[in-house]
C-alpha cells in the first residue's frame, strides 16, 4: 500500500492505483498515456470509506480553458530554473546489467532516473 501515488497513465493504472492506495492516502491522477477509457471512479461515500483522496488535472484541458492559468504554471515552473534547479543526470547501465539496476530501484537504492543502452 502507497501513501501518494502519482498516476500519469489513466485507465487500468488508475483503477489499480485506487486500490493500492492506503488508507488516509492520495492518488492524483495528471495524464491518460494509455488512451484508455477510465473505469468508473468511486463515490464520494467510497473515498470516505476508505479515508482516500482521489485529484486529477489536466494541462491540455487547462490551457484550452483557462490560458492565463497554465501560463503561469509554466512560468512558475521555468522560474525554478532561475533559482539553480538541479535536474540529476541519469545513471546509464549496459544491458546486461538491466536485472541488477531493476531490483536496485525496486529496493529503494537509486535516487534518480536508470537508463538502459541497448546496444
Amino acid at each position: 500500500m502507497f501513501d501518494i501515488i502519482l498516476e500519469s497513465i489513466g485507465g487500468d493504472v488508475l483503477a489499480n492505483s485506487l486500490t493500492e492506495v492506503a488508507s488516509g492516502g492520495t492518488v492524483i491522477s495528471y495524464g491518460a498515456a494509455a488512451a484508455q477509457k477510465d473505469a468508473v471512479t468511486p463515490t464520494p461515500g467510497e473515498l470516505r470509506t476508505r479515508n482516500v483522496s482521489l485529484a486529477g488535472s489536466s494541462i491540455i484541458n487547462l490551457s484550452r480553458t483557462v490560458p492565463t492559468a497554465t501560463r503561469n504554471l509554466i512560468e512558475s515552473v521555468l522560474a525554478l530554473t532561475e533559482e539553480d534547479l538541479v535536474t540529476p543526470v541519469p545513471r546509464i547501465v549496459p544491458w546486461e546489467d538491466a536485472i541488477t539496476a531493476h531490483v536496485e530501484q525496486a529496493n529503494g537504492h537509486g535516487t534518480r532516473k536508470t537508463v538502459v543502452r541497448i546496444n
